[in-house]
């Protein structure tokens, strides 16, 4: 008697997804094969498509369950096609917009062939356009964390610190950081000093440390322009961290010494490390493999084997405000004798998610007092088993009495600035592309590009799918050739 054989794969749940090819909205079905996490897709155009999602199943299955509540805030736009057809935000999203971005130019003076954006070489926005796009958050009554300036290239546009102190003087926002090459910081010191006059904070583009892993990238062997770069920010202590992107096979050998290396510079407060995205002018032109691309659950593995356990798997946890898909991070203290922990190592994982919940980069307020004693009971109670529990005591009793002096109180910036020479982050975001695209994710996104327009759209989102509603960026009949084209290439080398 003929029976039924069990398929070779686990289905366990069904998501909106888009096509590849034509981006027409389909169901997309999650699966489990092998310890892996995949999606699988059918287009009635273009077919069918597969791709991993997660290498490691166990770790998503648990992130499921971590979660966090939702942050409301005013819709720009209207529910009509469903999600992820109507971004801008609309009623479906279900999370504010912690992590807020604002392209401010579409000049660069690289043509790096994963680039998702368009870069026509023709728009710097204007401060009225700035001050719309800032109407635009208070508006929406998000609560922000850190404001993000990115390009093209930021540093390009003439007015650049002129548009930082209009951010700046929005009581909401805290922190203002620019995404940038490091090129014209290499060359322009008087630039980075203006950064640090001002506040800024900088997130650097720090991939490998290989010329020739550096031009597969971005394009160009750019060593001697990041040592310059990475100096001047040093030399006038501009609140930096690394970001960078991992193709796997090309530079996820080198997360661990990144990741070092940034320990190990006082003026490096965090470590940024995302997924190649393959969509975008150049990313949808690069050969890969959607099933054996490099995940979020990848970076953590390749983080704990090439730190040799200096931070672990078990350090890392579902970032408890965007979806738990999104991003993994753990803090890692700065201790009184120059080493470092990470927090799970001596906090109850309950205590540690409390007081990260709906955050996206620390910031200290009232409720992180108790965070803090409760912290020191712990080690206190666990002495025999909390490696060097006389240093974790140590430096938090420090910590403790610098944020909330006896008799005494500190600004919300004073408590920031203090925070941050004894806390580094560590974020591994999992980004999307027109293969790995999930709307469940992209409904609870915390970053989301605000558009003069009067839209925020989701980054992923906005990346994938409505990059190209954009009304700075229709006028264009094609995208820009790039990529070595010789009448781009000249236009590039004007900057100085």
């Amino acid at each position: 008697m003929p029976t039924n054989k069990a398929n070779p794969y686990i289905y366990f749940g069904m998501t909106v997804s888009i096509c590849p090819t034509c981006h027409v909205t389909i169901p997309g079905a999650l699966t489990e094969r092998d310890g892996k996490i995949y999606m699988s897709k059918s287009c009635a155009t273009h077919g069918r498509f597969r791709s991993i999602v997660a290498s490691d199943a166990e770790w998503y299955h648990a992130a499921q369950k971590q979660t966090s509540p939702s942050l409301m805030m005013k819709w720009q736009t209207k529910t009509e096609k469903g999600c992820p057809q109507d971004c801008g935000a609309c009623p479906e999203h279900e999370q504010n917009n912690s992590v807020p971005v604002i392209e401010i130019t579409n000049i660069c003076n690289l043509d790096c062939p994963i680039c998702f954006a368009d870069n026509h070489h023709d728009y710097v926005m204007s401060d009225e356009e700035m001050e719309k796009c800032l109407d635009i958050l208070d508006e929406s009554g998000t609560d922000v964390d850190i404001l993000v300036l990115t390009g093209g290239e930021p540093t390009a546009h003439p007015r650049l610190i002129e548009l930082i102190k209009l951010c700046y003087k929005r009581k909401r926002i805290p922190r203002v950081a620019i995404a940038t090459n490091g090129i014209l910081l290499a060359k322009r010191e008087k630039l980075v000093q203006e950064l640090a006059e001002v506040g800024a904070y900088v997130l650097f583009q720090l991939d490998s440390t290989d010329p020739a892993k550096n031009t597969v990238l971005r394009g160009k062997e750019m060593t001697n322009y990041r040592e310059q770069a990475l100096a001047n920010l040093e030399k006038y202590n501009v609140h930096t961290s690394i970001l960078m992107t991992v193709i796997g096979g090309l530079n996820d050998d080198e997360i661990g010494a990144l990741l070092e290396f940034t320990l190990s510079k006082k003026f490096l407060r965090g470590f940024e490390v995302q997924t190649m995205a393959y969509t975008g002018t150049g990313g949808r032109q690069m050969k890969f493999d959607p099933m054996t691309r490099i995940t979020g659950t990848d970076l953590i593995r390749n983080i704990e084997t090439q730190t040799n356990g200096l931070v672990k798997m078990s350090d890392f946890i579902p970032m408890p405000h965007p979806h738990p898909n999104c991003v993994a991070i753990t803090y890692v203290m700065t201790m009184v004798d120059g080493t470092h922990m990470p927090f799970l190592r001596f906090t109850e994982p309950a205590v540690y998610r409390s007081a990260i919940m709906n955050q996206f980069v620390a910031h200290p307020d009232d409720r992180h007092e108790a965070v803090l004693h409760q912290m020191i009971d712990y080690v206190y109670a666990n002495k025999d088993h909390v490696e060097k529990a006389q240093v974790v005591l140590d430096t938090l009793k420090m910590l403790l009495g610098e944020l909330y002096p006896p008799g005494g109180e500190t600004t919300r910036a004073q408590r920031i600035s203090i925070v941050e020479r004894y806390v580094k982050n560590v974020f591994l975001h999992n980004y999307m592309d027109d293969h790995s695209f999930d709307a469940a994710v992209l409904r609870k996104c915390t970053s989301m590009q605000i558009i003069p327009d009067g839209r925020m759209i989701p980054n992923c989102g906005y990346r994938v799918i409505h990059r190209k509603t954009d009304p700075r960026w229709q006028k264009h009949k094609k995208f820009n050739p790039g990529h070595g084209v010789d009448g781009l290439r000249r236009q590039l080398v004007v900057l100085d």
